[in-house]
C-alpha cells in the first residue's frame, strides 16, 4: 500500500541550499540517480516523496521559491540539474533584501498566485496528499516573508492538510543581517495559529555541533545543512510505505507532540555524531545514543542544558538495529532523569524504522523532537534584540516603506512575549510570570 505523499517546499536561500543536501541524502537512501533513475525493487517505497515520470525515472515532490533569479542557475551547476523539472523553480526579479514586508507585503503578494499554482500542480499529481514540508530561514527576507505569508496561503487553499516548517532561527551570536531580530518576531507572530508542527534550530547550535561532535574546524553552511537533513531524513523514513507497520502520518506526529496549537515549536537532535574513525572504535548502546540526543551539546537549538527545563512531549525515532525492548528501556531512563509536567508523566512516543541505514550512517541512530519549556529562554533573547530596535525605532522605515504599519511592530511583540510567558507559566505550573506592563512599553518583566 502506497504512503501518502508529502510535498517539500524550498524558500529562499537557506531552504534551497537545504534542499540540495536534501534530496542528495534522498537519493542515496532510496538508490535514486541524480538523472531521477530508480534502481530500487518497489515503487511503494519511495512514491511518498518521489513522483514517477515515466518508466523507472522520478522527480521528487518539491517545489523551489526564491524571489532571487539565482537559485534556479546554483542548482544548474551541481549534480541535481536533471533531478528536477524547470517548473519546479519559481523565482522573482529581485530579492526581499532582508526584509520582511519586502517578502510578505510587497513582492511576495505579486508572487502568491505563481507560488500557489507550483503547489497545485505538485499536488494534483499526488494520490493522497497528506501535507507539507517547509524549509526556510527566520532571519531572511524571503525566508520569514514570503514564508510567513506561504504559509498562510496552505491554510487558506489546503486547510486540511498538515504544515511541518524546518525553519532555521537567528542567532545572537552568528548573525548575517541587523535586522533579522524584527524578521524572526514578525515572522512567527503571522505564522503562530497557521503553522502545525515547527522543528525550530538556529546556526550557533548547528556549528557548535559540527565543530565539538564531527571536528570540522571551520563549518561551512553545506556541513550545517548536512546535519538538518538527518533529522528531516529520519522523520521522512517514518511516512514511507517501507516503514511497515510502524509507518507514522504527519497528523500521529502532530498529535502526540504538540499539547496545545500555540506550542508546536519542537527542539530536534540527533545520535551519534561523530566522526568516523570515534564510531568504528566506540560503538553506542541504544540508552547511550538516547541519553546523547537529550544532551545539550547534541540538539540544533541553543536552549541550554535541558535537565533544568521541562518536557511537555518528545518522540524518539529510532533506525538501524534497534530492538523494542532496547527502545523502552532507553525510554524509562530519560523519564527518570529528565523532568516531564505532571500531565504528561509518559510524554515520549517511539518509533523503530530497523530498514534504511546505509554504510555512510550510523548502524543505530535516534532523532529527538522534543516540546520543552527550554524554548524559553530562546524567545527571551529574541524579544530582547526585538525590544531593542524598537525602542530606537531603529531600521523601521524600510519596513514602513514597504506597507507596513507600526502598530505590527507592537502587536507582534506583544504576541511573542505573551508565548515566551505560556512557556514560563508551563516550566513553573502557575501563574506567577505575567505579560509585560502595557505602560512599560512591553519592555519590563512583573513577576
Amino acid at each position: 500500500m502506497s504512503a501518502r505523499e508529502i510535498i517539500h517546499l524550498h524558500l529562499g536561500q537557506a531552504g534551497s541550499q537545504i534542499g540540495g543536501s536534501l534530496w542528495n541524502t534522498y537519493c542515496n537512501e532510496y538508490k535514486v540517480e541524480r538523472s531521477g533513475k530508480y534502481n530500487g525493487q518497489n515503487p511503494t517505497n519511495i512514491s511518498h516523496i518521489f513522483k514517477n515520470v515515466g518508466e523507472s525515472y522520478y522527480k521528487p515532490r518539491a517545489v523551489f521559491f526564491d524571489l532571487d533569479p539565482e537559485t534556479k542557475q546554483t542548482f544548474r551547476d551541481t549534480s541535481l540539474k536533471r533531478l528536477f523539472g524547470e517548473d519546479q523553480f519559481i523565482t522573482g526579479r529581485e530579492d526581499a533584501s532582508n526584509n520582511f514586508a519586502r517578502g510578505f507585503y510587497n513582492l511576495g503578494r505579486e508572487f502568491r498566485d505563481e507560488m500557489i499554482d507550483g503547489i497545485r500542480r505538485e499536488s494534483e499529481a499526488c494520490d493522497s496528499l497528506q501535507g507539507f514540508y517547509i524549509f526556510r530561514s527566520l532571519g531572511g527576507g524571503t525566508g520569514s516573508g514570503v514564508g510567513s505569508l506561504l504559509i498562510q496561503e496552505l491554510q487558506h487553499e489546503f486547510g486540511g492538510k498538515d504544515k511541518m516548517d524546518f525553519s532555521i532561527a537567528p542567532s545572537s551570536v552568528l548573525n548575517t543581517s541587523v535586522t533579522e531580530p524584527y524578521n524572526v518576531v514578525h515572522s512567527m507572530y503571522n505564522n503562530i495559529e497557521d503553522n502545525d508542527i515547527s522543528v525550530m534550530m538556529d546556526n550557533k547550535a548547528l556549528y557548535s555541533v559540527s565543530a565539538n561532535k564531527l571536528d570540522i574546524e571551520v563549518p561551512r553552511y553545506r556541513d550545517l545543512n548536512r546535519l538538518v537533513s538527518r533529522v528531516v531524513q529520519s522523520v521522512t523514513s517514518t511516512l514511507g510505505a517501507g516503514a511497515g507497520a510502524n509507518r507514522m502520518t504527519l497528523s500521529e506526529f502532530k498529535t502526540n507532540l504538540i499539547p496545545f496549537s500555540r506550542i508546536h515549536h519542537t527542539i530536534p537532535s540527533y545520535a551519534p555524531l561523530s566522526t568516523n574513525s570515534r564510531s568504528h572504535y566506540h560503538r553506542m548502546s541504544v540508552t547511550e545514543i538516547t541519553r546523547s540526543a537529550f544532551d545539550e551539546e547534541s540538539t540544533f537549538l541553543s536552549v541550554g542544558d535541558m535537565k533544568d527545563s521541562k518536557f511537555l512531549s518528545s518522540c524518539l525515532l529510532y533506525r538501524g538495529d534497534v530492538s523494542r525492548r532496547e527502545a523502552n528501556q532507553a525510554k524509562n531512563t530519560i523519564l527518570d532523569e529528565y523532568q516531564f509536567v505532571d500531565w504528561a508523566p509518559n510524554g515520549i512516543k517511539l518509533n523503530i524504522q530497523n530498514r534504511g541505514y546505509t554504510k555512510s550512517t550510523p548502524s543505530k541512530s535516534v532523532t529527538m523532537l522534543g516540546i520543552n519549556t527550554a524554548l524559553k529562554d530562546s524567545l527571551y533573547a529574541m524579544n530582547t534584540r526585538f525590544d531593542m530596535m524598537l525602542q530606537k525605532r531603529a531600521f523601521m522605515h524600510w519596513y514602513l516603506m514597504e506597507g507596513m504599519e507600526e502598530l505590527e511592530f507592537h502587536d507582534a511583540k506583544e504576541e511573542l512575549f505573551a508565548l515566551e510567558k505560556d512557556y514560563n507559566e508551563l516550566h513553573n505550573d502557575d501563574d506567577s510570570y505575567t505579560r509585560p506592563l502595557k505602560s512599560q512599553g512591553y519592555s519590563v518583566y512583573e513577576y
